[in-house]
Formats: C-alpha cells, sequence, structure tokens
C-alpha cells in the first residue's frame, strides 16, 4: 500500500511540474523551458519559489513564475516592488507614480499555493498572470527592465537567486 500511494504521489508530483507556465504562454511559446529555480527567505519565513523560462531561439524573452508559501495582499507586493525598482536606477517619481497605479490595476491579492507569472514578450512588455488567468500588460519596456532585472539585473535584490535562476540559463539577461 505505501508503494502505491508512493508511485501515486511521484506522479502527482510530475503533473504539477509538467503545468507549469499559463495554458497561454505554453500554447504560444512551446520552447519555453525551465532553466533556473530558487527560493526567497525573509529572515526565515518562506515566502516564495521562482523559476526561469527561456526559450533558445530568443535572448528577450523570459518568464519568472513565482509561487506564494503565504498570503500576501497586493498592496504589499506593490510596496516592495516599488522598494526594489527604485533600487534598479534613478526613477523620478511622476514614473515610479504612473507604474505603481499599473500595478494597482494588475496585482491581485495571492494566497499560500497561487502562482505570478511574469512575462517579457517580444515588443518588452511586460505580461501578468494570476495561476492560469491573464491579468494585464505593462507595455513600457524600462518598467520591463526594472521589474524583471529585480531578479535578473546587474543589481538584483538577490544575487544568491540571480545565481541560481541563471546558472543554467540558456543566455544571459537582455536588457
Amino acid at each position: 500500500m505505501k508503494k502505491i500511494i508512493g508511485i501515486f504521489l511521484l506522479t502527482c508530483m510530475v503533473a504539477l511540474n509538467a503545468a507549469a507556465l499559463p495554458a497561454p504562454l505554453k500554447s504560444n511559446y512551446p520552447d519555453l523551458e525551465k532553466v533556473g529555480e530558487s527560493k526567497y527567505y525573509f529572515f526565515f519565513l518562506h515566502v516564495y519559489d521562482i523559476e526561469l523560462y527561456q526559450t533558445k531561439n530568443s535572448d528577450y524573452l523570459h518568464a519568472l513564475e513565482i509561487t506564494y508559501n503565504r498570503d500576501i495582499t497586493a498592496e504589499r507586493r506593490i510596496e516592495k516592488a516599488v522598494e526594489d525598482i527604485q533600487d534598479q536606477g534613478n526613477f523620478d517619481k511622476k514614473t515610479l507614480d504612473i507604474w505603481k497605479s499599473q500595478m494597482e490595476q494588475i496585482f491581485p491579492n495571492v494566497k499560500d499555493g497561487e502562482t505570478i507569472t511574469v512575462f517579457q514578450n517580444e515588443s518588452a512588455g511586460t505580461e501578468f498572470f494570476h495561476n492560469d488567468n491573464f491579468r494585464g500588460e505593462i507595455a513600457d519596456p524600462k518598467f520591463t527592465k526594472a521589474f524583471m532585472s529585480i531578479w535578473l539585473g546587474e543589481n538584483p535584490a538577490s544575487s544568491g537567486i540571480k545565481y541560481d535562476l541563471m546558472k543554467n540559463a540558456l543566455h544571459e539577461y537582455q536588457q
């Protein structure tokens, strides 16, 4: 009986892993493949797992899939994103306010086990998905560069996470 349960659990884990990325991304970009993964801790609290997806055919298509391990409000996620974006460069208050307003329209509250996928598309815009649902796009390439740089840029929020995400990357992050 234990062996049957073990096989069932292993099958479920494989099925869950195969279901990574929202359906629209999988169907439109079937060559996106996972190249790295890491975990984010705030002190001793495991906040989220993060995975990087890239394609062999494009240096500009990147997807980050973030699976949360706790409930977090949209307000807190936006506050943290703005802080991390400010660390990526000198952005004026007007630009940050515009981006914050756009994030407020897109970012949902997340619950333990839910996923946010961030996709840098061909136009250098940023598409956001909550679980399998498209939430919106911020089309400003400067936002995309600043937002993706939180994890992949020259001054990431965590060099350890960047290393884990990029160590098997198909190509360097193009900013």
